[in-house]
């Protein structure tokens, strides 16, 4: 007597099977879609804005906010300077009201405006009204 092996699955176990493997793959989809769309909308918005830099910042509170960028900014005492300077780089908020709480002068700025700390400038001789450069990540222009 010979053993006999049935190679041939029961077309309804195949049927289940695809059916649940079908539904899992959804479910795995729908989660992953659902998990990752916050982050892809920002990149997206990013990708197509005009934006210089972007920041995150926690919910503000409109009192003493601030952003701080934590990559990506370097400035530097000329155009052509291979060294940048060693600083944090922070940005006011345009809504914020500031009070005396903050550790720096919280006066509005001009649009390409900066603001060094005492600090620094007496480290880098710097005065006011000097000029920083700062390079772009994106196309390389150096901005004063």
């Amino acid at each position: 007597m010979r053993n006999r092996i049935a190679l041939h699955a029961e077309p309804r176990k195949t049927i289940i099977t695809s059916l649940a493997f079908t539904l899992i793959s959804f479910f795995l989809m729908l989660i992953l879609m659902l998990s990752v769309n916050k982050d892809a909308i920002q990149l997206n918005s990013l990708l197509q804005s005009d934006y210089d830099y972007s920041v995150t910042m926690q919910d503000t509170v409109r009192k003493d906010d601030y952003y701080q960028f934590n990559a990506g900014i370097e400035f530097t005492l000329s155009a052509d300077a291979n060294t940048s300077l060693n600083a944090d780089i922070v940005m006011q908020s345009k809504d914020s009201l500031y009070t005396d709480m903050v550790s720096w002068n919280a006066e509005p700025l001009s649009t390409n405006g900066v603001a060094v700390s005492e600090n620094l400038a007496k480290s880098n001789n710097l005065h006011k009204g000097d000029k920083l450069y700062s390079k772009h990540i994106v196309n390389g222009e150096s901005c004063e």
